[in-house]
């Protein structure tokens, strides 16, 4: 999938790639909106997932579709993540009450091949077509990217499938070592104030943070895995209702692909602005607070304004 990639990727990939079919759209339609064209040419009942920064080790694909096979009732298998040095990412993830996450980085116990989580990460992930179909394909308003991941292991989780970690399946992502920039932050606060809206009961049910110690995880684990034996003493997971085939409510405001990923990327710009404007006003009050108001009352007041939204974390 070429996901608004520049002519000198698309000349690579026609040149050089053989035995698969690719697909492509001249603007970034986001992680989401890729996925989802990408489907639209997929034929198998395993879809999988691969982050163009995500380094593949040995036997990663057959370990993977290993442990679909050992759990008909997981929905989504994900992957060991690894920084290209080997030292761990995660192998799983735990959501909190707030939409956050905490990577699960201990090794796992010998002869273990796979654990319950509460969601993998997307860049390199496998999915049951039947899920991802039922679900009428991965939510594009997670644009461009951030808590697509964690929004389809809620779906799934809901309709009665498991989310599993391939323990020894792992990936080395290639992440970027310098600091996320403001629009980075702006989508984190922006995309996961929107999964905390979409999945407020479902959340409840989870573990505070910011700072989840160990007791906290521990109980967060316990919870997945009595999830996942009640998936897997069930019958076949029946899923969501039907959604419309994929592609149907994309074009029902009379909009193609592009022109909807076009003005997914305005609207998120406009809101960016919005964003910092409100950032700007919050600094300049903070600074004049401490010029010109007495102690006591200048505390009360930065307290008041350090509420104002600001970068979230994950």
């Amino acid at each position: 999938m070429l996901n608004g990639a520049t002519p000198e990727v698309r000349t690579l990939v026609h040149e050089d790639v053989e035995g698969a079919r690719v697909v492509g759209s001249p603007v970034n339609l986001g992680v989401a909106g890729g996925a989802n064209l990408g489907r639209g040419v997929a034929r198998g009942e395993l879809l999988v997932i691969l982050h163009d920064d995500a380094e593949p080790r040995p036997d990663w694909l057959a370990r993977l579709v290993a442990v679909a096979d050992r759990h008909p009732e997981a929905g989504v298998v994900g992957s060991r993540v690894v920084d290209p040095d080997g030292t761990p990412q995660a192998a799983g993830w735990i959501t909190l009450a707030d939409g956050g996450g905490v990577p699960l980085k201990d090794e796992p116990a010998a002869g273990q091949l796979e654990r319950p989580v509460d969601f993998c990460q997307s860049c390199a992930l496998l999915v049951r077509a039947r899920l991802w179909d039922s679900l009428g394909g991965l939510d594009e308003e997670f644009y461009p990217a951030y808590f697509v991941d964690v929004d389809l292991a809620m779906a799934a989780w809901q309709a009665g499938w498991s989310v599993l970690c391939a323990l020894d399946a792992e990936v080395a992502h290639h992440v970027s070592a310098s600091s996320p920039s403001e629009y980075v932050a702006f989508l984190k606060l922006r995309n996961g104030a929107r999964l905390r809206q979409k999945w407020a009961a479902a959340l409840s049910q989870h573990v505070s943070g910011p700072d989840a110690g160990d007791r906290a995880v521990e109980f967060a684990l316990e919870r997945v895995r009595l999830l996942a034996l009640q998936c897997h003493g069930a019958q076949t997971p029946t899923g969501l209702p039907a959604r419309p085939p994929l592609g149907t409510e994309r074009f029902a405001r009379g909009e193609s692909v592009q022109a909807r990923a076009e003005r997914r990327e305005i609207e998120a710009r406009a809101e960016f602005n919005a964003y910092l404007a409100r950032q700007g006003i919050r600094g300049r009050c903070q600074r004049a607070v401490r010029r010109i108001v007495p102690l006591r009352v200048r505390r009360r007041l930065l307290r008041m304004l350090s509420v104002l939204p600001g970068p979230a974390r994950r």
